[in-house]
């Protein structure tokens, strides 16, 4: 893992650090996030120090015992309380940097512990859907063409696991040990809820849905953390840095884990981009026909009767081409294109 320094601006330590310690005022706080949104290393750099403040929240009770015998042997009695102003400095001089190397040790060796216990991966293969249930007792229903991976203990802090794809939790509640869904855009941190996350590594646009409870989105791009409530679902521009939050009958966003697939007025080229992740095909649209809308539920059909249902209700024809084998033994995706009917006569 890559670490990032910030000894060209000093004073943003400082402003990290009472933003963290929750003293900072809301200028600071208005500061600090616009240092991270100026350049990626800055994120990258703020992350790794709240992850390094987390786990100086976690030191064990030997180290803390360590940690106060020493600043009880430095404590000063009344008869030296004339020379305690420089007594401190120089404590601090020589303290404090030793207290920070032993937190980066600590850090470093949890993230060592992460990397070297055994993780499990599960995938669901194009066209089928996988149930699973982890450690911890949570649910979980992957999509197809996802993967998630995960250890095979949860040990006491957050519960990480990771995500590329589509996938519906049902998470076991434990308040003492936030559960922590990693993709490689945005976090999302529940302890007991129902949600549904989609972060196809090949989309630009993600989305997070809440059934139940509440959980918090964080580490996007220029954004702050946002906390979702029930049946609101978060949009989430990658490309961009942007993310939209919605009222939303949340189940249309999940039905998907019950074989089922929902459409609520929505534009032909959202259908084409939720239908080419459900059947592993590329469809392209051609023509000003991509804001027509359609509501419909299909339940358990192939995606030649979809498309033969929609066109139905609307002026569009489609073609289908053979997925091509390629030189090197793979063979292309199956090619759908979506034409307007021209009113030619």
């Amino acid at each position: 893992m890559e670490h990032y320094s910030n000894t060209e601006h000093p004073s943003v330590d400082l402003l990290i650090a009472r933003v963290l310690g929750d003293t900072a005022t809301a200028d600071e706080c208005q500061q600090l996030e616009n240092w991270i949104a100026e350049a990626d290393e800055n994120l990258i750099y703020y992350k790794q120090s709240k992850a390094l403040w987390d786990t100086s929240l976690h030191i064990d009770a030997a180290l803390e015992k360590s940690l106060e015998s020493v600043l009880t042997q430095i404590k000063p009695s009344p008869a030296k309380r004339r020379i305690l102003p420089i007594l401190q400095k120089i404590a601090a001089v020589f303290f404090l940097p030793l207290l920070l190397g032993t937190l980066v040790l600590l850090y470093q060796l949890q993230e060592n512990r992460i990397s070297s216990s055994s993780w499990i991966q599960t995938t669901a293969a194009f066209g089928s859907l996988s149930q699973l249930q982890l450690p911890d007792g949570t649910k979980v229903w992957l999509n197809t063409g996802s993967t998630i991976s995960y250890p095979e203990k949860f040990t006491s802090g957050k519960r990480n696991i990771k995500l590329e794809g589509e996938a519906y939790f049902e998470v076991t509640s434990d308040v003492k040990n936030p559960f922590v869904v990693h993709t490689d855009h945005f976090t999302v941190t529940a302890t007991g809820t129902k949600f549904n996350i989609m972060a196809y590594r090949e989309l630009t646009n993600c989305q997070v849905t809440l059934a139940e409870g509440k959980v918090a989105v964080g580490g996007m791009k220029n954004t702050s953390e946002i906390m979702m409530k029930p049946n609101q679902n978060l949009r989430i521009d990658v490309s961009k840095g942007q993310t939209s939050l919605e009222d939303a009958d949340a189940y249309k966003y999940f039905a998907w884990k019950d074989g089922k697939i929902i459409f609520r007025n929505d534009r032909l080229a959202d259908i084409a981009n939720r239908l080419s992740l459900q059947y592993n095909a590329d469809i392209e649209i051609q023509g000003d026909i991509k804001d027509l809308r359609f509501r419909a539920t299909f339940e358990n059909e192939t995606l030649g009767e979809v498309l033969t249902l929609l066109k139905l209700a609307s002026p569009f024809v489609y073609e289908e081409h053979a997925p091509q084998y390629l030189a090197d033994g793979t063979f292309t995706k199956r090619k759908i294109i979506i034409k307007a009917i021209s009113n030619q006569k």
